[in-house]
């Protein structure tokens, strides 16, 4: 008689739980593509720095300022992303899309391959960006975007979004979005700032 209680007291748990979370489900309506995503607020510790600033080394070997690559534009988004995150992967094409399609609008893309630790990790890197077409600049952290930014981070990709000066505008996105999604976000952050 006990076990027969007990499991029926289990079994009542299990469909209570399968009830309530079947019900949280409904009321949080959010796109498919968006499920994985954590939007940061603003008292994250990345917010917290308030600015970017850089002399970092290109994948290409090129050496990159930041205050060249801001002054550029109104809006810059810096992605952080992994050679080894297949979301961060599979958005590069979109962010090459996105940064063609709103250059006109005085916005460009940056990539920080967060993981080019390595040799290893650097030839990925460059396959990757090859083989997926993607022109925009991929720069290698230094110690100072690692310690600043890298280390904060709880995965990739992680965009954040700087104005001309380097300020951080806008919410910090962690998680892939597609190039709709990104350009919503882009269009509100620029009707923001001057």
């Amino acid at each position: 008689m006990t076990k027969k209680v007990l499991s029926l007291a289990l079994i009542s748990t299990v469909i209570f739980s399968l009830i309530i979370y079947s019900q949280i489900n409904k009321k949080v309506n959010l796109p498919e593509s968006t499920k994985s995503v954590v939007v940061v607020k603003k008292e994250d510790p990345i917010m917290a720095l308030k600015t970017i600033s850089f002399t970092l080394k290109g994948i290409n070997g090129r050496k990159y300022k930041s205050s060249d690559i801001f002054n550029g534009n109104n809006l810059t988004m810096i992605n952080f992303w992994g050679t080894l995150c297949n979301p961060c992967i599979k958005e590069l094409p979109e962010l090459q899309e996105l940064n063609d399609e709103m250059e006109s609008k005085n916005f460009g893309i940056i990539g920080i391959i967060g993981d080019a630790t390595s040799e290893e990790s650097l030839d990925d890197a460059t396959a990757t960006i090859e083989k997926k077409g993607i022109s925009y600049a991929n720069l290698i952290p230094d110690k100072k975007i690692e310690e600043d930014f890298i280390s904060k981070m709880t995965g990739y990709p992680v965009s954040i979004f700087v104005d001309k000066k380097g300020n951080i505008v806008g919410e910090i996105i962690t998680g892939a979005r597609s190039k709709v999604e990104y350009k919503k976000i882009v269009d509100k952050i620029l009707s923001t700032i001057k």
